[in-house]
């Protein structure tokens, strides 16, 4: 039994390590998609003044120049113009 459990630990290990980019990125994809991933989102006026700023676990989408995403509070929020998205 203890065998089995070294050899799937040694096996998960080696698949973590031996990852490449492209199946980093469909992982963190896939886990964006589900559950979301913690984020910081920040909407600046013109002047390079915040207006909002949202932190929290978020799945969102682009359509153009648009980000739509569902706030803390259940709130589907769309917003438009010069904005930061950046994972925490």
């Amino acid at each position: 039994m203890n065998k089995a459990k070294l050899i799937l630990s040694l096996l998960i290990l080696v698949f973590t390590i031996s990852c490449t980019q492209t199946q980093k990125k469909k992982l963190k994809d896939f886990k964006a998609e589900t559950i979301g991933i913690k984020r910081e989102i920040i909407l600046f006026a013109d002047n390079g003044q915040v207006i909002k700023r949202w932190e929290g676990r978020f799945n969102i989408e682009r359509k153009g120049s648009s980000l739509y995403f569902i706030d803390e509070n259940g709130k589907s929020v769309i917003i438009n113009g010069t904005y930061i998205v950046q994972e925490k």
